[in-house]
């Protein structure tokens, strides 16, 4: 474990993530690395270790052998250990060389992912998402993108608590104001209501992630609202550059899961992401 200087890698390896991330969960950051090579961690108050919440991977000197080496430390440092890694390398390397050193393979959920590097993305969204957003916009759906504002958490967490999540996805608004400092974008979409729709939208120079959202569950609010939502969070992305916008999966590893295929309407590119688990005595 070290706290040496490396690269930032993708938006959930950077500081002013990771701190909001470890703090709502009462943990701290740990980084674990060898060679160059180094895995940001959270340690929980039970002293179990876990990555950020997200899609984290390694970052640093990420070469297959440095990469197997982290993961040879890992297993000898590390005890137990939580990783859902990125679907985007070196996500999956890490996630192989973890089960070749004493894993378990423990989930594969299909990630929803956006490619930006052949022009306007609308072009790749089904049929069905076209339907949605088009129907939308003809009763009236209006569409703002912008940054963090304060109601934004109490908009989000609304929703959560209607799907009766879990509370560990009740962030509060401390968490939003601290990823307002990070590079990200609000997709808003407003019906004659108010905010019917809401996505945040976490970047870097060549990666954008739908990070949380919600839609207004009145009888009143527009339908096609997150369709919207999500499909112009998709072109933003394209617009500042990114070469992916990852949408995520669904709330299972099935692919059958409707958040799943709702997504996959947006972002038709599907890898998996891996978690796996090493069990071993708490450090």
């Amino acid at each position: 474990m070290t706290s040496v200087s490396l690269a930032t890698g993708s938006v959930y390896e950077r500081d002013g993530y990771l701190t909001a991330s470890a703090e709502h969960v009462g943990a701290r950051v740990e980084i674990f690395d060898v060679d160059g090579a180094a895995l940001q961690l959270l340690r929980y108050p039970d002293s179990a270790l876990r990555t950020v919440y997200g899609l984290p991977r390694p970052i640093g000197a990420t070469s297959a052998d440095r990469v197997a080496a982290l993961a040879r430390k890992l297993e000898a440092d590390c005890g137990s250990l939580t990783a859902i890694l990125s679907p985007l390398e070196p996500g999956p390397t890490l996630a192989n060389s973890l089960c070749e050193h004493g894993a378990e393979l423990i989930g594969l959920r299909p990630i929803c992912i956006a490619e930006l590097t052949v022009g306007d993305p609308c072009g790749q969204f089904d049929k069905r998402a076209r339907r949605a957003i088009s129907t939308a916009e003809k009763r009236g759906a209006h569409t703002e993108v912008r940054s963090l504002e304060p109601w934004f958490g109490g908009f989000y967490r609304a929703a959560m608590e209607r799907l009766g999540a879990d509370s560990i996805y009740l962030f509060s608004d401390e968490y939003f104001q601290a990823l307002a400092a990070l590079a990200h974008y609000v997709v808003t979409v407003e019906d004659g209501a108010g905010p019917a729709a809401a996505a945040l939208f976490l970047h870097d120079e060549r990666e954008a992630y739908y990070h949380l959202g919600g839609r207004r569950n009145e009888p009143d609010a527009v339908i096609g609202a997150m369709s919207v939502a999500l499909g112009e969070g998709v072109r933003e992305a394209w617009r500042r550059g990114c070469e992916v916008a990852v949408l995520g999966g669904g709330r299972s590893d099935a692919s059958d899961d409707s958040l799943f295929t709702f997504k996959r309407q947006l972002a038709p590119h599907v890898m998996p992401r891996p978690s796996v688990r090493l069990q071993g005595d708490i450090r």
